[in-house]
């Protein structure tokens, strides 16, 4: 028993040598097949890298990198009329472009309907005056003004009919006026009556649409209208030697903003940047020679809406003012004075402007305090 059970224990013994040996090898196999996967991923890592990073940066045919299929792709509605030139004279020169984006700027007939066009999500910013854009700030918090891209206290009217007895502004007593309602004419009327004593009681108001006013005034269904530009010119044309035109330079500096989503200025900063950046190469155009810029713009309007006095009255400039904001807490006041609007305070403006990206590019631009 004691030999057989010897015999067993070498048998064991031997067994165990051999599997430690088959051990053994599959180890080394295990070790060379892990190198073998090991490297194979690093060349397939060096090559992703080297392959695609030439796809990336290698030149275009034109020597231009091919940054096309990067472009940030946005419409942005503007009203077609003289008074957006930035955008225009940024689309006709490049700069959009040269900041690596793609904007479309798609016609209105009104800065009304371009805001409106937002709102639907049919475009994805707009340039809008204070005006509209404070009547839309009252019905909803996220919308944002991104700059102010031009400005003036000269670019409205109170244009009447000489012929309903109207030559000065005590005449307006009694008269049907028409203006669109929620807009900068529309609180500009307001201003002017104020400012020359004419109380709202003693007119009869009448709301239609910017572009129906003129037609209006020509046919006699209105004796005077708030207008602005640039449908003044067109005004002058229809009614000739009986037109009256009524202003007050100084009551109201009316300002064009470039207006986006609250989401825009979270998720994509460098966009904002990238406008503004385009819009103040824009400004140099206008100020270093005003008469070739305007000629630019009038090309990209094909000789439509464009008034040489409104060019002359305003300031193109990309900038956040003090008075961008107090006149927007005016607006508001008025509109909920005469019950324009079903909100019952004034918003803090200072949370619908977007600061940064202006702060970014160009600091000295702003004067707001904040």
């Amino acid at each position: 028993m004691k030999k057989k059970k010897e015999g067993q224990e070498k048998e064991t013994s031997g067994s165990g040598k051999h599997h430690s040996k088959e051990q053994k090898g599959c180890k080394e196999k295990g070790i060379k097949y892990k190198k073998w996967i090991f490297w194979t991923l690093i060349a397939v890592i060096v090559f992703n890298i080297t392959f695609y990073g030439y796809i990336l940066l290698s030149p275009g045919e034109d020597g231009k990198e091919k940054d096309s299929e990067n472009r940030e792709s946005l419409t942005i509605g503007i009203e077609e009329c003289t008074a957006p030139a930035l955008l225009w004279i940024a689309e006709e020169k490049g700069y959009f472009e040269k900041e690596g984006l793609e904007i479309r700027l798609k016609r209105y007939k009104s800065d009304s309907q371009a805001m409106q066009a937002m709102i639907d999500k049919r475009i994805d910013l707009c340039v809008v005056s204070d005006a509209v854009f404070m009547a839309e700030s009252l019905k909803r918090y996220d919308i944002r003004i991104l700059s102010t891209v031009a400005s003036t206290d000269d670019g409205l009217f109170l244009l009447a009919r000489k012929d309903r007895g109207i030559h000065d502004p005590s005449h307006l007593a009694g008269k049907r006026i028409g203006v669109q309602k929620d807009s900068s004419a529309h609180f500009f009327m307001d201003m002017f009556m104020m400012h020359n004593k004419v109380s709202r009681s003693d007119v009869e108001i009448v709301y239609m649409p910017d572009a129906q006013l003129v037609e209006a005034l020509s046919t006699g269904n209105v004796s005077a209208g708030s207008v602005r530009h640039p449908f003044v010119s067109d005004a002058e044309e229809a009614l000739g030697e009986n037109l009256v035109k009524l202003y007050a330079p100084g009551i109201y500096t009316n300002t064009l903003n470039l207006v986006g989503w609250e989401r825009m200025t979270e998720n994509d900063p460098e966009t904002i940047r990238g406008l503004l950046r385009a819009l103040l190469k824009a400004e140099d155009i206008i100020r270093k020679d005003r008469e070739e810029a305007f000629m630019t713009v009038s090309q990209q309007l094909e000789g439509n809406s464009i008034s040489r006095e409104f060019w002359e009255n305003t300031d193109f400039e990309v900038s956040l003012k003090q008075s961008l904001l107090v006149a927007l807490e005016e607006e508001a006041r008025w509109a909920i004075h005469y019950n324009l609007t079903q909100a019952d305070e004034v918003p803090n403006y200072l949370e619908y402007i977007y600061f940064n990206a202006l702060e970014d590019v160009e600091p000295a631009r702003i004067t707001i305090i904040h």
